[in-house]
């Protein structure tokens, strides 16, 4: 496993553990740079190794400070979340506000799995935890980011649809369905999301002039 392998080999493979390396950033965080008796007395090492090792792996150190991993979990919850420019932006339509939309910011009052967030609030890596604790947190940043993903999923399902379009939505009421019809539309529901919005109507009127006839 990746992530045990790191633990155990430290972040940039010399004597330091990444325990270790975890103590030093929070003790420096904590004391200040420049600091070293107390930073060293937290870490466990001597003052000037401290300092010696801070300046070559973080301050002057040409490639970035942590390993990348190949853990696609932080991108692809960075994709999914709201605020990523590479995702499109839901337009605004007059009346769109009554479901709660906001267009400014492209999200919605109350989003779908609101709670989600809930999972990792006060979820962190703490140096004293061991490889099974450490293992069920990345699994629970893992199940955060599915959850994103689906969050974004039925963002694009509204998008594709136009399900904000308050006037197409009055526009398909007033169209109204005979019994039969609103049943085969009802039983067609579920496959419509795998479909464009073009391509759905075309299939539906279709089973209907199919199945009617």
């Amino acid at each position: 496993m990746v992530e045990a392998r790191i633990m155990e080999e430290g972040l940039f493979f010399s004597e330091w553990t990444t325990q270790e390396e975890l103590k030093l950033l929070e003790s420096i965080d904590e004391y200040g740079y420049g600091n070293w008796v107390s930073v060293a007395a937290q870490v466990g090492k001597d003052a000037e190794e401290c300092r010696s090792h801070y300046d070559q792996f973080y301050l002057c150190n040409p490639h970035p400070a942590l390993p990348v991993l190949p853990v696609k979990c932080e991108e692809d919850s960075l994709r999914a979340m709201d605020g990523d420019p590479n995702e499109p932006v839901l337009p605004y339509y007059p009346g769109a506000e009554i479901s709660g939309y906001m267009p400014l910011r492209g999200d919605f009052t109350v989003e779908a799995d609101n709670d989600a967030e809930e999972e990792i609030t006060d979820l962190n890596i703490d140096p004293e935890d061991s490889k099974i604790v450490i293992a069920l947190k990345l699994a629970t940043v893992k199940s955060y980011c599915w959850r994103l993903r689906q969050r974004a999923y039925r963002k694009s399902i509204i998008r594709e649809y136009g399900l904000l379009d308050i006037r197409k939505q009055l526009a398909m009421d007033q169209a109204r369905l005979n019994k039969k019809q609103f049943k085969i539309k009802q039983q067609f529901r579920s496959f419509m999301r795998f479909m464009s919005p073009e391509t759905a109507g075309k299939v539906l009127q279709s089973l209907y002039s199919k199945l009617l006839s």
